[in-house]
């Protein structure tokens, strides 16, 4: 195969299962993909410690959070943390941050951590991406910031490496077309360079768990769904490839659900 497809990273559920972690990261390797990331939220194993582990028992496999959320943890800290990863990892972590879904204030909130408006998580993405570029890291970090508003998209062209794309199920080519443009005209107004990341929500007929209570598969293909991949294992790369060469995704993070249809993309390559 001779197209150019994005990165593609793996996203697990951050469930502390030592065993999981010390087999799954392996066969990712091994299935050749770039990465095994996992989000950040209070009432599952923390991410620094599980990426921590996979890193420890791979060799090329990158690591990352996708992404850490704002009320849980201080710009400090998470600078510590990356300086930390970035260490043990051998340069092979990746910091993703985002402004985190309301479940997740609501919780922190609870726990009597300082309540934060979407100016005050913007505040915390920008103030994190700063302590990190601050610190002496062994080599530099790659850091990917999630947004779908025009402020938030604002503020990650503005500090990030990578923009991930929060894109509803039903978004177009239109729509990821305004977005990606929208965050270069402001990535170009710092004199940066961005790329970005794209979430597939399934693959030919089946949608992954978390959009199976919306729109039906027949409903997304009516709509141009952008994110939804077709079936056959040709058509997923061509797709992608066209992700890449026309929008700039230079990644994508897959769920597991879908995580075999994808090593069939990589295989193609081999």
């Amino acid at each position: 195969m001779t197209k150019q497809l994005p990165d593609i990273d793996v996203i697990v559920n951050p469930q502390p299962d030592l065993h999981a972690w010390r087999t799954l990261p392996r066969e990712l390797e091994a299935a050749g993909f770039h990465g095994v990331v996992c989000p950040d939220n209070p009432w599952s194993a923390d991410p620094f410690q599980l990426m921590a582990i996979a890193a420890s028992v791979t060799t090329s496999l990158h690591v990352g959070t996708h992404v850490l959320a704002a009320p849980l943890r201080d710009p400090a800290e998470v600078a510590d943390q990356t300086r930390s990863l970035a260490a043990l990892s051998g340069s092979r972590f990746g910091l993703g941050l985002g402004t985190g879904l309301p479940m997740i204030h609501e919780f922190a909130q609870r726990a009597g951590r300082p309540s934060m408006d979407g100016r005050a998580s913007r505040s915390w993405i920008a103030a994190s991406a700063q302590a990190v570029r601050s610190t002496e890291l062994p080599a530099p970090v790659s850091i990917t910031v999630a947004a779908g508003g025009p402020k938030s998209l604002a503020v990650a062209a503005e500090v990030a490496d990578e923009v991930a794309l929060a894109i509803r199920p039903t978004a177009t080519t239109d729509d990821v077309t305004h977005l990606v443009q929208a965050a270069n005209s402001v990535a170009l107004e710092h004199d940066r360079r961005i790329t970005f990341v794209v979430n597939p929500i399934g693959v030919g007929e089946r949608l992954v768990g978390l959009h199976n209570n919306g729109p039906s598969v027949a409903e997304l293909r009516t709509a141009g769904a952008f994110a939804l991949l077709p079936e056959r294992t040709e058509d997923i790369a061509t797709t992608l490839a066209s992700w890449r060469a026309d929008f700039g995704i230079a990644r994508i993070v897959v769920s597991e659900e879908i995580g075999d249809e994808l090593a069939e993309v990589l295989s193609l390559d081999r």
